[in-house]
């Protein structure tokens, strides 16, 4: 069957937990589309709503409580996780962890060795907080880049507006003081890019 160049969201959550990805997507240049297919214990169209993605998200949030993906007693999405990695290939596939208390390196690296499978069968575990901003930015960059690769798209030689898009959308899910000194510091650290690094 055809794919069309969709970002499929799969979880078992509500759609208000996850709002701000859903809008963080979309004002990608690179995501012109994106579907949420909620997961069930039936899971009777979950094959089909697979056929509809070139580029899967599986979503879970700690809001219920524990970190179960895959692997572990009670684990919500092993089957999943298998059939996305096997129909859409690995490099297709992320896994994202919201609502955390901890989304450092050192979180990352205890899920992955606890949940083995999370590292085999995606392209990357992406953790977000609701207080490290420095870890959500770069997690929308990666994200990013890996969405691009799935569709193919090559980047621009000069990518301010792309990130600048990233950082818009990180800012209206981030709303706190103190921001506009980090806003400043990061369109400085683009320009700086942009100048020293690419030859033109």
């Amino acid at each position: 069957m055809f794919r069309t160049k969709t970002v499929g969201i799969f979880t078992r959550e509500d759609a208000e937990v996850y709002k701000w990805l859903t809008d963080c997507l979309l004002d990608l240049s690179c995501v012109k589309n994106t579907e949420s297919f909620p997961i069930s214990n039936s899971n009777w169209s979950f094959k089909e709503d697979v056929n509809k993605c070139t580029f899967a998200i599986l979503y879970h949030s700690q809001t219920r409580g524990r970190i179960n993906v895959t692997d572990v007693t009670d684990s919500l999405y092993d089957k999943e996780l298998d059939y996305l990695s096997n129909t859409l290939g690995k490099s297709n596939v992320i896994v994202i962890i919201d609502n955390l208390d901890d989304s450092n390196d050192n979180a990352k690296e205890r899920i992955q060795s606890e949940q083995k499978s999370i590292k085999e069968k995606a392209a990357g575990l992406f953790l977000f907080s609701k207080n490290d901003t420095n870890t959500y930015l770069k997690n929308l960059l990666e994200i990013e880049q890996l969405i691009k690769r799935s569709f193919q798209i090559t980047d621009p030689p000069y990518r301010f507006q792309t990130e600048t898009a990233t950082l818009g959308c990180w800012l209206k899910s981030m709303p706190f003081l103190g921001l506009t000194a980090l806003v400043l510091f990061y369109i400085l650290g683009v320009l700086y890019y942009n100048i020293k690094c690419i030859p033109w």
